[in-house]
């Protein structure tokens, strides 16, 4: 008798990250990430800085992800001084040490998304970012960009949209950082390194 031949099943196990935002628009943004490849736990917890920080090792102690980023932009208020760039300095270098990644912006997480439309080179504003998605997406931003109902659905609108690209938003960023990682932090805007955990979510990790 033919002895039968067996066949090999290769089972991969899903890649898991724990992101901790800033905002709901990024939880929901990086929530719909999630795959047959990539389990993404998301949580909107309303802080920045050190404290997001401190709340990643507080939620890494209570379960197994392998990889756990922070999501946060420095929103300079030039009311509150230059404190501002050493506190945030102090937060990338507190997250490095316990093994936590960040993916930062300067001056809104929304630099990510109209990088998906073109590349940014000047300082931009958060006003000035909403104000282009808005007419971009025939909206007010302001007013209704924050909603759950808009939040949910951005990362599909970007992905349906023929003049948005998340690689050329990737390179963008990538290029962006690049030019601008080794100025002080109070001369960086623009700049995201968002596309860092995009790219991980996208597949990163299986090279």
């Amino acid at each position: 008798m033919k002895a039968r031949s067996r066949v090999a099943v290769v089972v991969r196990s899903k890649r898991t990250f724990l992101i901790l935002c800033e905002g709901q628009t990024e939880a929901d943004y990086f929530l719909a990430f999630s795959n047959d490849r990539v389990a993404v736990t998301a949580h909107d917890l309303g802080c920045a800085g050190k404290s997001l920080v401190d709340c990643a090792l507080h939620y890494r102690e209570s379960g197994s992800f392998d990889e756990v980023w922070c999501v946060y932009d420095l929103d300079y208020n030039a009311s509150e001084g230059g404190d501002q760039f050493q506190r945030f300095q102090e937060s990338l270098d507190h997250a490095a040490a316990h093994g936590i990644f960040v993916a930062y912006s300067m001056d809104a997480f929304e630099l990510w998304f109209r990088l998906h439309y073109e590349a940014v080179t000047g300082a931009l504003h958060r006003a000035q970012l909403y104000a282009d998605l808005g007419q971009r997406w025939n909206m007010n931003y302001v007013t209704e960009g924050k909603h759950r109902s808009f939040t949910r659905l951005v990362k599909a609108r970007l992905d349906d949209d023929p003049a948005a690209d998340v690689a050329l938003a990737i390179e963008r960023a990538r290029r962006l950082y690049e030019a601008r990682k080794d100025l002080p932090l109070r001369e960086r805007n623009p700049v995201t390194t968002v596309y860092l955990l995009v790219e991980r979510l996208l597949g990163g990790w299986e090279g």
